[in-house]
Order: structure tokens, then sequence, then C-alpha cells
């Protein structure tokens, strides 16, 4: 729940993509529905094993190779904006030919043993909330 000081970000439609997202909409003092957040410090892909989020340097830098933070430098905001909006559609991405490989592999039957190993296996069905979605045609 927000509180009466809280305002909106305009456009309840609009995806809003960051790292750390809650601590940025604290303190700007904005509300956003968290269905409509995609925040890359809590996206199961980009955490330790402990769950507990890497720092956007550290991603980008690995991930995406780039430097980003440099100590001694200036703190570039836009900078942080794009390493996380990159690191987001590259999950997206992945996501979305992770299942666009399943479904073709269903269709055509290519590859009966991965079925049959796939099934005694369990359901492939990711323990995290897939991004697929926001990259448009699909429900």
């Amino acid at each position: 729940s927000s509180s009466s000081s809280s305002s909106s970000l305009g456009t309840p439609k609009a995806l809003l993509v960051g790292h750390d997202l809650q601590h940025d909409l604290e303190c700007l003092a904005i509300a956003h529905p968290p269905s409509l957040c995609r925040d890359t410090a809590h996206y199961p892909l980009f955490q330790r094993h402990t769950h507990k989020p890497f720092k956007l340097r550290q991603l980008a830098a690995a991930l995406l190779g780039e430097a980003i933070q440099v100590e001694g430098a200036a703190h570039d905001p836009r900078e942080d904006a794009v390493a996380a909006m990159r690191l987001y559609i590259g999950a997206r991405a992945l996501c979305s030919s992770h299942h666009a490989g399943g479904e073709r592999a269903e269709e055509g039957n290519e590859d009966r043993g991965a079925s049959q190993r796939q099934a005694q296996l369990g359901p492939s069905q990711p323990h995290f909330q897939c991004w697929c979605a926001d990259a448009g045609g699909h429900t």
C-alpha cells in the first residue's frame, strides 16, 4: 500500500525495470504496481546461491562486460538504468528462447528420448516468475 504522499509513475501499464527497485521507489516516494516491476536484484538467475542479490556493478561486469559504478568516478544513474535494462532484456530473451526450443521439440517429435528423460525428471517449469510474457505475443 502506498501513502498519501506517494506519487505514481503515470501509465499504470508501463513496466518498470531496474536493480533494487524497492529502495529507489521508497527514496523517491513513488508507487508502482509490483506486478509491473522487473527487478534484476530479485531475479533468481541474477542472485547468489544464498538468494542475496549481486551488486549491479558485478552483474554488469560479469554478464555484460561493462564497467559501471567505477570507484572514484561520479555515479551515473543512466548507466545503472541501461545496465539493468540490458540484463532484463537478456533474461527475457533467454527465457523466450528456452520456451521456443521446447515448443519446437514437442511439435516435431525430433528427440523422443529427450521427452522420455524429461518425463522421468519431472516438469521443467522454472521456480521463478518467467519474463517471457513481457516480449509480447504471449498470454
